[in-house]
């Protein structure tokens, strides 16, 4: 066992404890075995039970009473899993068919090895065609080739495997019911065990926000049924048009005198160097919107897109907006930039709640318990019959353009006091706020890349990979897939008489390092780098992310430039001269 683990459990039992969750424990036995015969004795009892756990061997436990909860992630509701829904997603007839296509396929994680070759889809017919383990073996005279000789060779791995996977109920545990029933946290307790713990965002999200009942299971529970979201078709509204030049007038001059307003883009895509604006949406009151239609020729609408120039770069008033580094740069593609102070909802979240998500959904189901229209009703789900926005009906995008820029001036107010509850608000306006229009200006600067020079070093990494997989397979004494960490595991592992006589050297083990942090280095960056360039700007554009790491720091995606710096940097200061020649520094 890992030595921070072992360091770990004692204040991991101290936290349940305060918690006041029970722990049950008996030697021999794993956890598995414990929550089945406890699950068994509390249904007895006349209990519903509900196991905690993303693990798929407990679908054997699974009965009238007995279900899985499996949690999910960033609040989503939790999947609750009895007997039907084991039945259809392992597409069997019996539960107890789970134990025997664990067994076929084996479990990675568990060490557990099955039948090679036969995953879970496999076994899934094997036992919808003959109904159990012992049948398959009884009748595999009935399969062909390497289906039937992978069973025959590992029919023991399997059988043990049956025996593995199995959770044992029939064990001498005390099911004591007093002990399960809620109660409410040892708030003294916890709140010095996560200060000795330095665990400030544990303690703020946990102890200073109390939980009905005090109880994150109970409150789970609740949550999972809270279903009923108002929306568009329930909530009287005002969406209007705004598409003459005497419309957009009246809507500057009416924005102009407002000290904030929220706005919200519609583009043709996500990429902002390449994607086109179709129109604009305004709120500055509750229920109501202003949505202005472009023209989709984009000599056209960069005319009329001009006449808001003047109220965007205005800087006395508050700009509101959900991921308002989107829009900025959309603008800024425009050559229109967006000045004056920031609200963006989803950043002020992020602060609130950074273990949670933060798209504009979730929020709104959270804090004005309104679900907005999904993007998928306007442009169908992800794949090749997905719409553009280009082709939506004006009247649908308009609907659904106000209603983002409505419930995103709503969020401000609210999200707005719960900064001020957390004394976030200085962190959010002095730092996270101005720094928007910081990382939008470095996103659309872009980063340059030399081309040609990256072209020849290519072809030197290419070569050299070449030479060490040949000094690999030489140190080896056979070929084999370098990639493959099976095949690796089988040199590594199992050619003991060749290793023995490196035991002094070790040659292979640097050569193997070597290759797979060159082709890494080649796949990863060389070859990559140069598709993302922009053929109109001749860059690089990453995206700075704000809001996606919990500890509050700065994250980069397409690409994630921070790992291409690590990575390129530590392989040219341990292995490679800057002319792309080898050498062991």
């Amino acid at each position: 066992m890992p030595e921070d683990i072992i360091f770990a459990i004692p204040y991991i039992k101290k936290i349940i404890e305060y918690f006041n969750i029970p722990i049950i424990a008996k030697e021999g036995f794993e956890a598995d075995d414990l929550i089945g015969a406890i699950s068994k004795k509390a249904e007895k009892k006349g209990y519903k039970v509900f196991m905690m756990t993303p693990d798929k061997d407990y679908s054997q436990l699974v009965s009238e009473n007995i279900f899985i909860y499996k949690p999910r992630r960033n609040n989503e509701n939790p999947e609750i899993m009895g007997v039907p829904e084991v039945l259809k997603k392992f597409k069997i007839k019996k539960k107890e068919q789970v134990i025997d296509i664990l067994a076929l396929s084996g479990d990675a994680a568990d060490n557990i090895k099955g039948a090679k070759g036969i995953g879970e889809k496999t076994a899934q017919k094997l036992i919808q065609k003959f109904g159990s383990l012992e049948e398959i073996y009884k009748k595999i005279h009935l399969l062909k080739g390497k289906q039937k000789e992978s069973l025959l060779i590992g029919k023991k791995d399997v059988f043990l495997a049956k025996k593995l996977v199995t959770i044992i109920t029939e064990i001498d545990v005390n099911f004591d019911e007093e002990k399960f029933r809620l109660k409410k946290y040892n708030v003294e307790k916890l709140r010095e065990i996560f200060n000795e713990l330095e665990f400030k965002e544990l303690e703020r999200r946990i102890l200073d926000k109390p939980i009905e009942k005090g109880n994150l299971f109970f409150s789970a529970l609740q949550n999972s049924n809270k279903k009923n979201f108002k929306s568009i078709k329930d909530v009287k509204h005002n969406y209007v048009f705004v598409k003459t030049f005497e419309d957009r007038k009246n809507l500057i001059s009416l924005l102009k005198e407002k000290k904030e307003f929220c706005f919200d883009t519609e583009t043709t895509g996500l990429d902002v160097y390449n994607s086109n604006l179709l129109g604009m949406a305004f709120s500055f009151e509750k229920h109501k919107a202003f949505y202005v239609e472009l023209p989709k020729d984009r000599q056209e609408y960069t005319k009329i897109l001009n006449e808001f120039k003047e109220l965007f770069e205005t800087e006395n008033i508050l700009k509101i907006g959900q991921n308002l580094k989107f829009d900025i740069l959309i603008l800024k593609n425009h050559n229109i930039n967006v000045k004056g102070k920031f609200f963006d909802t989803m950043i002020a979240h992020y602060l609130i709640d950074s273990d949670s998500r933060h798209n504009l959904n979730f929020l709104s189901e959270k804090y004005l318990n309104y679900s907005p229209v999904p993007i998928e009703n306007l442009i169908g789900k992800k794949g090749k019959k997905q719409k553009n926005l280009l082709f939506v009906d004006i009247e649908k995008l308009k609907e659904y353009a106000g209603e983002d820029a409505d419930l995103t001036f709503q969020l401000k107010n609210i999200l707005e006091k719960e900064l001020e509850t957390y004394n976030l608000k200085e962190i959010f306006e002095n730092i996270e706020m101005p720094l928007i229009n910081i990382l939008a200006d470095m996103e659309f600067n872009g980063v340059s890349l030399d081309l040609e020079n990256i072209k020849i070093y290519e072809k030197k990494l290419k070569k050299e990979i070449l030479d060490i997989e040949k000094n690999i397979y030489e140190s080896a004494k056979e070929k084999f897939n370098i990639n493959s960490t099976k095949q690796m595991g089988i040199i590594l592992f199992e050619n003991e008489n060749e290793l023995s006589k490196l035991k002094d050297k070790h040659k292979i083990i640097p050569q193997i390092l070597d290759y797979r942090s060159l082709k890494k280095l080649l796949s990863t960056y060389v070859e990559a780098l140069p598709k993302l360039v922009n053929p109109k700007t001749k860059k690089i554009h990453t995206s700075f992310n704000q809001a996606i790491v919990t500890t509050g720091r700065l994250s980069s995606s397409n690409p994630n430039l921070q790992n291409t710096y690590f990575f390129i940097g530590r392989l040219f200061a341990n292995r490679i001269t800057f002319d792309g020649t080898s050498e062991r520094r």
